[in-house]
């Protein structure tokens, strides 16, 4: 069974009652998103990503084989979002400055991302009718009426959409009146009252609520706008509503392991501390470490400057690779030439010349979609053909935001809510698709694996029949020299992780290691923009074996590393463990260390570690690492 996007597309239309004529917007005419909905086109990167944000679902959980050249423009854009997290903004400009070649609907669609960075910028520079100007004509690129919409919002909009109507909020809650007035009279010249803010942020929190079902790409959006509706709140007084919508935020950033405007919060909260008549109401949502907490958050940010080889942990979370690079990779593991490429199965018909396949392989030409997926199938890949991909097949999308709660639960090694979703997913999945049969088992397999004690012996051989569900030669896999490499899905990369973590489990670490370090290779040297998700994972999962191998230092690097990441991707699901890893370093150096110089430098490291991860566990309440610590304390004499 093969789903197209454009078969998912319209199944998510049709069930959220939104018409070709409101999902198509700005963003291509009616006659085109029909071929898109029957297969007929393939959108472009950023047309999918509009199209997906206004049905309110999060596109960074899909697998994309784009164009090289679409591959190129996501770095820049990556690259580009690490300059505005980490407020470069000289180098944000030069980048935005740089001449990108783009066409048809990507490049509007690229103009009015160019538009919203522009108006960031101006923003933090206090030119604020200059940011208001390049927000609404960003806004324009997709036909959203500022003037039509007024202060609600009565369409669905795209990610970009949404994100410039938040600046907007932010531009107006900083600046003056004059600029308040200014924006109003440009939303109705006849109209010289000053705008209300505080309805302008409840009515986006109502669309948000409305229309980003995806609790994962509602996320960011919704802790923003409590965040502001809470400081709107502080500002005017009103501390019990003020402390109501960051009881809210908080909960969502515990619930859901982010970091996503915490820092924000906590500061909300320590000025609200100072309130002397708040003391009781603070104790419902303050916890006893609040300014070790934003210490903690101020020197990760450190990690900046002192990482190494930025470049390669700059990466979204999705999937994404180029056909190009597929193609080229793929043909060179199985050893095929370029000539048996272009024949069928049956080796009667050509596709293409050589010619035109080096060129492909090269990235200097893309290949039809037909011609592409001929190619793909011919390389072994039926099942992985289409370019946009979700991880197990079926039409009700109900069963994707399904996979993702499990796998967020099996991460967070919340068992007993990992089997409640996986019953209910295993009622509506179709078992027949390969795909669907190996994501089923190899979960089925992790949560048996946490619940009940398997030998490290069984949980291989399990692993290895999973694998063996879509890939062929698993064996060789076992032997495979550094230079080879498949095409996984992100599932068979897991799944080739895992099988490093059964050796990690078995406490044959230079197995686990070799395991980890080809999943790492895969995405560092092959596919460098792909996964950010499964390469944090890999990257701890190193640190961890590198520190038990006796490699410190090398394991306090990777423990950096995988901060950075976390960072920003504003995830935190690993956190505390990744601060512990490396309290559990200076501590084995300490106890091997006969200088005492040395080895005092390093408790200190090895204390100030176990407080941070102690303190962050407290807060996102895992008492795994909260015992740990408590035992491992109590075993080196270290203080608290």
């Amino acid at each position: 069974m093969s789903i197209s996007f454009g078969n998912t597309l319209k199944e998510l239309r049709k069930k959220q009652k939104v018409s070709q004529r409101q999902l198509s917007r700005g963003l291509c005419s009616i006659a085109n998103l029909s071929k898109i909905e029957l297969g007929e086109r393939e959108p472009g990167q950023m047309l999918f990503e509009s199209m997906i944000s206004r049905l309110g679902k999060d596109c960074k959980k899909w697998e994309l084989i784009l164009s090289e050249q679409e591959k190129q423009l996501i770095k820049k854009i990556n690259d580009m979002e690490y300059l505005v997290e980490t407020k470069q903004w000289n180098e944000l400009r030069r980048k935005l400055e740089q001449a990108v070649e783009v066409h048809g609907v990507s490049q509007k669609l690229y103009e009015q991302y160019q538009c919203l960075l522009y108006a960031i910028l101006y923003r933090e520079q206090k030119e604020y009718k200059r940011a208001i100007q390049y927000s609404i004509e960003g806004l324009e690129k997709t036909e959203f009426s500022i003037k039509e919409n007024r202060l609600k919002i009565n369409t669905i909009v795209s990610k970009n959409e949404l994100r410039i109507l938040c600046l907007i909020g932010k531009i107006l809650l900083e600046s003056n009146k004059e600029v308040r007035t200014y924006f109003e009279t440009l939303i109705d010249p006849q109209n010289v009252e000053e705008v209300d803010i505080l309805y302008y942020w409840k009515s986006l929190l109502d669309y948000i609520n409305k229309h980003c079902t995806d609790p994962w790409y509602r996320l960011e959006f919704y802790l923003e706008t409590l965040y502001y509706l809470a400081f709107i709140a502080y500002e005017e007084e009103r501390y019990k509503d003020c402390i109501a919508y960051c009881k809210q935020g908080i909960q969502q950033l515990i619930e859901r392991k982010s970091t996503c405007y915490l820092k924000k919060f906590l500061l909300l909260l320590k000025a609200l501390r100072e309130k002397q008549s708040l003391a009781e109401l603070e104790k419902m949502i303050l916890f006893d470490h609040l300014d070790l907490f934003l210490e903690i958050i101020e020197e990760r940010k450190k990690i900046y400057k002192e990482i190494q080889e930025v470049q390669q942990y700059i990466r979204s979370y999705n999937s994404i690779y180029s056909i190009n690079q597929v193609i080229k990779n793929t043909r060179q593991y199985c050893g095929k030439t370029q000539e048996e490429m272009m024949q069928t199965q049956d080796g009667r018909s050509v596709f293409g010349n050589q010619s035109g396949i080096s060129k492909v392989e090269n990235g200097k030409r893309t290949p039809r979609r037909s011609r592409g997926q001929h190619y793909l199938k011919n390389l072994g890949l039926s099942g992985k053909e289409e370019y946009y991909r979700l991880a197990i097949l079926g039409k009700d999308f109900k069963i994707q935001e399904l996979m993702w709660e499990l796998d967020f639960y099996i991460a967070n090694h919340e068992i007993e809510k990992a089997k409640e979703i996986y019953k209910m997913l295993e009622e509506k999945v179709e078992h027949s698709n390969p795909y669907n049969e190996q994501y089923m088992k190899a979960t089925k397999l992790m949560i048996q694996s946490m619940d009940s004690p398997m030998s490290c012996e069984q949980l291989l051989k399990e692993l290895y029949d999973i694998l063996a569900i879509t890939v062929k030669d698993v064996e060789r896999l076992k032997d495979e020299e550094e230079g080879d490499v498949y095409f996984f899905t992100r599932e068979e990369s897991i799944l080739i992780m895992n099988i490093g973590c059964a050796y990690h489990k078995k406490c044959d670490y230079e197995m686990a290691r070799k395991y980890y370090q080809k999943v790492e290779r895969y995405f560092r040297d092959w596919y460098q923009v792909s996964n950010g998700g499964v390469y944090r994972s890999i990257s701890y999962n190193l640190s961890q074996v590198y520190g038990l191998l006796g490699y410190y230092e090398q394991s306090i690097e990777k423990s950096k590393a995988c901060l950075f990441m976390e960072l920003l991707q504003k995830r935190a699901n690993g956190w505390c463990c990744i601060l512990f890893n490396l309290g559990w370093c200076y501590g084995k150096m300490m106890q091997q260390e006969r200088d005492m110089q040395k080895k005092a430098k390093y408790q200190m490291y090895c204390e100030k570690f176990f407080k941070q991860s102690f303190c962050v566990a407290q807060f996102y309440k895992d008492e795994t690492v909260i015992n740990t610590i408590i035992r491992k304390r109590k075993l080196w004499n270290i203080k608290e």
